[in-house]
């Protein structure tokens, strides 16, 4: 029996118990001198969603709030999906939100079984509702799509959908989903996947089988108070593993891009270009991009110049670099270029050079459009660990004294010919009050979306070693 639970903070009084006191808590990091400021970093942990809250995905809502979604381990120790509301008008600065303090997260909704995979990859947001989408197991062990649609203002459940796989025996899950501009809500992810061959989603893995699909529900689909119908149309996609990402195209050119990769046994970053009824117009492989993880439409004064993906590559001789690969309107190759590498920074990582390129991994996984025709993209950045430098003493050595073994993450701004305008590298800091002694202590974090507001800010939704952090800038 699924296990749905909504959490509500009005007057609470429950107690988290904890080992150490937070004494003080800060962002630090390195910033580019054109890099817009911090107005404020908000956090939380375990008590909203979960053990080991792990975001991937974020709404700016109408309210002035955010809503974020991800997964976190359940009772049993598998994962559940989870969706937090952060308020809005929160006081600048850097704030740590929990039950009992003076701020607080507004509401949190979980659902899934224990026991089960289930979890939340994407959500969008109304002026009065969110629907978030993602996965669950059902009572036949197998895992459906699932779509559900909450009030924005208390989180209450309105209504709940899944969409079993065609395949009696196969798996299937919404990846992304956005609200179209006739009042619509398209979704992409994967059907026809094997058992027990999902591996995650986003930063913590892909699905191994399946194909790609599109699905349409019309706006009086999703703004009635109860589902009961069919989509109104869907489009499945053999020669594509599962939509990463979908994006509308608006305007004469009307239809749809969606990001994925081919199926093959090592797959190559795709790209779908669809009509208005999800039928495909053309697709076209980028063997030199690497790992595809998001796309953008790219505008200038309006009008659609292209396409960037985001994603990251391997190195020849080990290490990680993120990557931007625009692409024409047609899906033509314009320029491909890699990021990375980050210097400097406070604290542990004051006068840091760009460091081994073999040890550090830049992985980027969201990607938004600029005004100017450029775009700006999140990534952590860090190294994954010293376990395979074990016969190379000095590399070995190198990589056990970096600093950069603590991730931190990093967003990224070009200009429409991919070069770098600005860069920052950003922790999120606190000190430990431990038997009586005071310690510095940065945990890791990496930024998994990034979100540009109605009124321009940019905010940063980031994976923090100890939950879900909120890096809120200002416009540039």
């Amino acid at each position: 029996m699924f296990r749905t639970l909504v959490y509500v903070l009005v007057d609470s009084c429950w107690i988290l118990l904890i080992s150490i006191v937070l004494i003080f808590v800060s962002p630090t990091g390195s910033v580019g001198a054109d890099a817009p400021s911090t107005i404020s970093y908000i956090a939380t942990g375990e008590t909203c969603c979960g053990e080991d809250p792990h975001p991937v995905h974020g709404v700016a809502t109408s309210d002035g709030g955010f809503v974020l979604v991800g997964k976190s381990i359940d009772l049993e120790g598998e994962w559940q999906g989870f969706v937090v509301k952060f308020p809005p008008n929160l006081p600048t600065g850097t704030l740590w939100l929990e039950p009992g303090e003076e701020f607080s997260y507004q509401w949190s909704y979980s659902f899934g079984s224990d026991g089960n995979k289930d979890g939340a990859n994407s959500v969008a947001a109304t002026e009065d509702a969110v629907f978030v989408a993602g996965f669950i197991t059902n009572s036949l062990g197998l895992i459906d799509r699932y779509l559900a649609k909450l009030d924005l203002i208390s989180g209450n459940l309105i209504w709940n959908v899944t969409f079993p796989s065609k395949h009696s025996s196969g798996e299937s899950a919404f990846e992304s989903i956005q609200l179209t501009k006739d009042g619509g809500l398209i979704a992409t992810g994967f059907v026809a996947g094997n058992k027990g061959e999902l591996e995650g989603f986003k930063s913590y893995g892909n699905p191994q089988s399946g194909n790609a699909f599109l699905m349409y529900l019309d706006a009086e689909q999703i703004s009635a108070s109860t589902y009961n119908a069919k989509p109104t149309w869907e489009q499945f996609y053999n020669q594509a593993l599962s939509g990463k990402a979908v994006r509308e195209i608006t305007g004469n050119e009307r239809g749809y891009v969606l990001a994925s990769s081919n199926r093959e046994e090592k797959p190559v970053a795709m790209v779908l270009r669809l009509d208005g009824n999800g039928e495909l117009i053309w697709s076209k492989k980028y063997p030199k991009h690497g790992e595809l993880t998001d796309i953008t439409l790219l505008r200038t004064k309006g009008l659609l110049k292209g396409f960037a993906l985001a994603g990251h590559r391997h190195l020849l001789d080990g290490g990680v670099d993120g990557i931007i690969t625009k692409i024409s309107t047609d899906g033509s190759v314009v320029w491909n270029n890699s990021y990375g590498n980050p210097v400097g920074g406070n604290g542990i990582f004051n006068g840091l050079d760009a460091g081994n390129k073999k040890l550090i991994y830049d992985e980027c996984w969201s990607i938004q459009s600029t005004e100017d025709g450029g775009a700006i993209m999140a990534c952590g950045t860090g190294i994954e660990g010293c376990d395979p430098y074990p016969e190379d003493t000095e590399l070995f050595a190198e990589c056990i004294e970096d600093p950069r073994n603590t991730w931190r993450s990093m967003l990224l701004r070009v200009n429409q010919k991919g070069d770098l305008i600005w860069q920052r590298v950003d922790s999120y800091q606190f000190v430990e009050d431990n038997e009586g002694g005071e310690n510095e202590e940065v945990p890791s974090s990496a930024s998994e979306y990034v979100i540009i507001t109605n009124e321009g800010h940019i905010a940063s939704i980031t994976d923090l070693a100890f939950g879900i952090g909120l890096q809120l800038l200002e416009k540039e």
